[in-house]
Parts: structure tokens; sequence; C-alpha cells
């Protein structure tokens, strides 16, 4: 299994093998060094691991209706959130609920805008042309 999911097959992959003891725990030390010094880049860097911003796009923390009328999946529902609402309260001891969820809930939400931006950078980078001075420092940037 690779992470992060990046669609529904991998995350429900992901679902099922959440609920092994074994992997919760090598899973909890594969995302042990997550860095944040608060709960919110801490959250966000954890479900970075976990899952794409294309995965995110598609659920909502609560399944309240989006934009369009429709309906997400629950994300508060998933073994996925369990996961992570348990390393934060293992990482922040004093942190709230209402904290947790509201990052979440943030980070889900923002999921469109990121895949957005992200294909802006993109395509800005392929428009941008390739200067070569000919130089050492080229031979270094190489595939070999």
């Amino acid at each position: 299994m690779s992470l992060p999911a990046s669609d529904t097959v991998s995350f429900e992959l992901l679902e099922k093998k959440l609920n092994e003891v074994s992997f919760r725990s090598l899973l909890s030390k594969h995302v042990f060094h997550c860095d944040g010094t608060d709960i919110g880049t801490f959250a966000s860097n954890l479900l970075r691991k976990l899952m794409t911003d294309e995965l995110a796009n598609e659920y909502s923390l609560s399944g309240k209706a989006s934009a369009a009328n429709l309906c997400k999946p629950r994300f508060d529902k998933t073994c996925t959130y369990k996961f992570v609402f348990d390393r934060c309260v293992k990482k922040f001891n004093s942190i709230q609920e209402k904290e947790i969820r509201k990052v979440v809930s943030d980070w889900l939400s923002q999921a469109k805008h990121r895949k957005y931006k992200k294909e802006q950078r993109a395509s800005r980078k392929l428009e941008q042309p390739i200067i070569s001075t000919g130089g050492a420092e080229d031979i270094n940037d190489m595939d070999i």
C-alpha cells in the first residue's frame, strides 16, 4: 500500500488496514516525525501524508452538502479521522476535540484551493523557458 491515498479504492484499503493494530502501530511510527508546533500545522502535515488533495476534496468532516448541493461522505466517521484525532491528542495532551475538528474541517474544505494552486504553479513552471549557461551546474542537474 502506498501513501498518500489518492482515490477511493486506496482510501478504502487504508481504512481496512487501520483496523489492524499492527498497521496502526507501523503507521504511527511512520508519521511520528510530522512537524508542527501547533495543532494546525501538525494535523495538516499528518493529513498530507495520509491523503491527496484530490481525495480530500471528496470528503466533508460532517458530510454536509457542498455548494453544488451534493452530500459528501463524512470524514469524521472514518478510521483515518480517528487515527488523526488520536495522533493529535497524543502530541498535544490538552487539546480539545472541537479544535481538532476545526483544523481537519478547514483542511478538507481547502483541498480544492490547494489543488488549484498546485496546478497553477505547475503550469507556470512549464511556461518558463530553461536557459542553459553551459556551465558545470548544468551537468549536476542532469539525470544519469
